[in-house]
């Protein structure tokens, strides 16, 4: 297959080739403290700043259920006659839920 350069106009034809320099960085200039592998030591103050928003949620999400409902949902307790009746229950519930508890 032969192929031909370019020739400047808007649109590439059958064959023509478009090269594009492009600059690519596989790795840091020398200049950038990089991390060393192996293992990475942690101070006592490092780990118990990083453990504490941790601590933080796992005692909010196991007490969470200790707290009070705040919104009962306002369901009907009793079912209707006919389904009609309970297909215009529903759409009641679901034209008013933006007026919150309505």
């Amino acid at each position: 297959m032969t192929t031909k350069q370019y020739d400047g106009d808007a649109i590439l034809k059958d064959g023509e080739v478009l090269n594009v320099p492009m600059l690519v960085m596989d790795h840091a200039p020398p200049q950038i403290e990089r991390h060393a592998p192996g293992a990475m030591v942690v101070g006592d103050a490092d780990r118990d700043e990083r453990q504490r928003p941790i601590e933080i949620r796992k005692r909010h999400l196991s007490e969470a259920w200790r707290s009070p409902i705040t919104q009962q949902a306002d369901l009907p307790t009793e079912h209707p006659a006919n389904v009609d009746a309970a297909y215009e229950a529903r759409e009641q519930r679901l034209v008013n839920a933006w007026k919150g508890g309505a």
